[in-house]
């Protein structure tokens, strides 16, 4: 069992007894969830830093410093690290931490409690707006806006449910819509999207209902 604490130092504890295997000092007390891939731990620290460190022996394996204090939950990938540094950005990192590959900036403030992967797209709230960046350079997307602040997102194959702050959730699916030119966009009967209205499903602790609300699903022109 793995985690940080406020002291600054890394734990590994055996998850049976709960007797201590090692501990690391990280010179700041430590302001992430901890991210197990293999043999690798990652962590971040209110000192701007991130680090990896051998599971085994709590050895420091790389760091890295970061614009703002990461903080959250670390997201792994099969290559990348995603997290939240402050509370406008959003990085991915090797996971040698070498170097950072991109950030993107929260047009207001990151509100989700994490980002989340969804096919090769990272997810955020960006207060009522949800955010679809690309994994691979931090290009947006697309972005919705929708009429709560954006908490939590949970995701299948072909839809997305969108938690917000004052309980509502919200399910829609994107998979209808495609790029028609450089225009504008159309969905699966070529309709403008501009003119067609999403089947959006609200639900919380004693209805569900269809409301008619306009799509606001907005595209990057980004090849």
């Amino acid at each position: 069992m793995f985690f940080g604490g406020l002291d600054g130092f890394a734990y590994a504890l055996d998850a049976q007894t709960g007797e201590l295997i090692w501990k690391r000092d990280l010179g700041g007390k430590v302001t992430t969830s901890a991210a197990i891939k293999g043999r690798d731990l990652y962590l971040g620290t209110a000192k701007r830093q991130l680090y990896r460190l051998n599971t085994g022996s709590g050895e420091i394996l790389g760091e890295t410093a970061t614009q703002a204090t990461p903080f959250g939950q670390l997201i792994l990938a099969s290559d990348s690290l995603f997290v939240f540094l402050g509370d406008e950005l959003l990085a991915s990192f090797d996971l040698d931490l070498k170097k950072p590959r991109w950030s993107a900036e929260a047009s207001k403030e990151w509100t989700s409690a994490r980002p989340y992967l969804w096919h090769n797209l990272v997810l955020a709230g960006n207060r009522r707006e949800l955010v679809a960046i690309r994994s691979v350079d931090g290009a947006r997307e697309w972005s919705y806006e929708g009429p709560e602040t954006v908490r939590g997102i949970g995701t299948s194959p072909d839809i997305l449910y969108v938690g917000s702050l004052k309980g509502p959730v919200f399910a829609f699916s994107l998979r209808s819509y495609y790029r028609s030119d450089d225009r504008g966009y159309k969905n699966a009967l070529g309709e403008n999207l501009h003119d067609q209205r999403s089947s959006i499903i609200f639900h919380d602790a004693v209805a569900i209902r269809t409301l008619g609300f306009r799509v606001g699903l907005h595209h990057s022109t980004r090849q």
